[in-house]
């Protein structure tokens, strides 16, 4: 099925958002990460962004859970909360 007209100006629209860049790896290293990568369920393009990223110190994504009275939560390496109830986090 072609691709619509819209759906081409929207994709365009969205390309025009991102900036592009090229790395170089040593041949047979792209598969591998390509492997590595669809084993954490990312593409090889998010696998090397968030790569990135957490070699950068930032956040790489929302990570979501649920939690009850008395749990403590860790957000990052060098913070953690106590959950005293529903309403009051430390």
């Amino acid at each position: 099925m072609p691709i619509s007209e819209a759906r081409k100006r929207a994709n365009n629209k969205h390309l025009a958002t991102l900036d592009e860049m090229t790395i170089r790896v040593l041949k047979g290293r792209k598969d591998e990460l390509k492997v590595i990568a669809a084993a954490k369920g990312k593409s090889l393009n998010q696998y090397v962004v968030d790569a990135i990223e957490a070699a950068e110190g930032k956040s790489i994504g929302i990570a979501t859970c649920t939690i009850k009275k008395g749990d403590t939560v860790i957000i990052s390496d060098s913070k953690a909360f106590k959950i005293d109830d529903e309403d009051d986090i430390h």
